[in-house]
């Protein structure tokens, strides 16, 4: 028969934590594909189809790239996804080359208008925030007269007053 060994407490202790380590890594890539599968966001559409044109360019089939590129651009503007869209924008420039008929500046004008919609839409996050903050501490203090008069104070702090009667709800 086999002489049977006993592990060490060092060696336990590290069989564990390697287990452990697999473990987590096994349950965020379960968690990333079920967030994929239940997106309704559209997020992780536009990333597959962009991991794809990565992979198409670096395979040199850049026609197919980049009818999958005007897909992705098409959808993140359907669905207002700026930072996806951004990154549709940045992998076209670095493709340029192979497409004569794009345009460099066209492209750089669409990236400035994304960059402002995201700056805008983090503007819009952070005041929302705020807002909620004090409607839950005015929920205990029961000073809702003021309130009307802070939510305004605070839209005018984000400079937010005028895009807030301009965006759709």
């Amino acid at each position: 028969s086999l002489p049977t060994r006993k592990k060490s407490g060092k060696q336990k202790a590290d069989a564990y934590h390697a287990l452990r380590k697999r473990l987590a890594e096994q349950l965020a890539d379960f968690i990333v594909l079920k967030n994929i599968e239940e997106d309704v966001s559209g997020r992780g559409k536009i990333m597959g189809m962009i991991s794809l044109c990565r992979y198409l360019f670096n395979v040199e089939m850049p026609d197919t790239a980049w009818k999958y590129l005007r897909k992705a651009e098409k959808y993140a503007e359907e669905v207002s996804n700026y930072e996806l869209l951004i990154s549709v924008y940045l992998l076209m420039a670095e493709n340029a080359h192979l497409n004569p008929d794009l345009s460099l500046k066209h492209l750089e004008i669409k990236i400035a208008k994304c960059r402002k919609q995201l700056e805008e839409d983090g503007k819009i996050t952070l005041a929302t925030a705020v807002i909620r903050k004090k409607l839950e501490e005015t929920k205990h203090n029961v000073k809702l007269s003021e309130f009307p008069d802070f939510v305004e104070q605070t839209l005018t702090r984000f400079g937010l007053t005028n895009t807030i009667l301009e965006k759709p709800a």
